[in-house]
């Protein structure tokens, strides 16, 4: 038995351990072989003995330990290996997991934009009607929720992209808050003016309604020649003359 051990190579834990176990047995046999050497040497030779079986001993230990230190150390490696296995494999399952929202929050992304896009487009023929100021609001509230659907989804996309493809999420909203801008911009400018109209539709029906009054004609009473019916009829003459001055008077 070499009096040096080394495992220079990473030659596997089953191959060690077989090597050790042929060692173990080896140093079993090289002690029954030293007990039964001491038993017939003479006690002079003895010292002798004792310091060559003494070497042994601590070079067997001294593998031992390196044994044992080559065990704990492909212990840990294994045990770092499948670690590392189960962190790419999480690593991926997450990426995959990532692509999937990204896809996702693309598709909604898409979705929503197209719906804002077709709002827009249907809403300007109707900014070319008249009476439209129903159909106006009701655009402006489709729109709205639009635009908010939009924001939504850009949010939720800005939080999985990195810092570049960020940069260009941030134009595409702009852009989308810019056309929405400008959409509604002209539809309260249609509101406005139809409202505006309408008013003037309404002065207008009213000063109509002015012209078309007319006073009614005063009733004067009337005098058949009976001289006992003339005060009454006299007073009742200057009563409405009276009235009908002061009516003039107050307009």
């Amino acid at each position: 038995m070499s009096n040096e051990i080394e495992i220079a190579e990473d030659k596997g834990l089953e191959i060690v351990d077989r090597t050790y176990v042929e060692l173990k047995e080896s140093w079993k046999n090289v002690e029954s072989k030293h007990d039964m050497s001491v038993a017939l040497i003479e006690d002079k030779d003895c010292e002798h003995e004792e310091t060559w079986i003494e070497e042994l001993q601590k070079s067997f230990g001294d593998a031992m330990e390196k044994e044992v230190s080559y065990v704990h150390s492909k212990a840990a490696a294994g045990k770092k290996a499948m670690d590392e296995e189960r962190l790419q494999e999480t690593t991926k399952k997450d990426q995959e997991k990532m692509e999937k929202m990204v896809q996702q929050m693309t598709i909604k992304r898409k979705t929503s934009e197209i719906v804002f896009q077709q709002l827009v487009e249907d809403v300007k023929p109707v900014l070319e009607m008249d009476c439209i100021t129903a159909a106006l609001k009701k655009a402006q509230e489709g729109l709205d929720a639009a635009v908010a659907d939009c924001k939504e989804a850009n949010d939720k996309y800005l939080e999985l992209l990195d810092k570049d493809k960020a940069d260009a999420e941030f134009i595409w909203m702009k852009n989308i808050q810019k056309e929405y801008n400008a959409i509604t911009s002209r539809i309260a400018v249609g509101i406005a003016k139809e409202q505006e109209k309408l008013k003037k539709l309404e002065s207008t029906s009213k000063s109509k309604e002015l012209c078309n009054l007319r006073l009614e004609k005063l009733k004067m009473p009337t005098f058949d020649g009976d001289i006992r019916q003339y005060p009454a009829t006299y007073e009742a003459i200057l009563h409405m003359l009276e009235q009908s001055t002061l009516l003039r008077v107050r307009n």
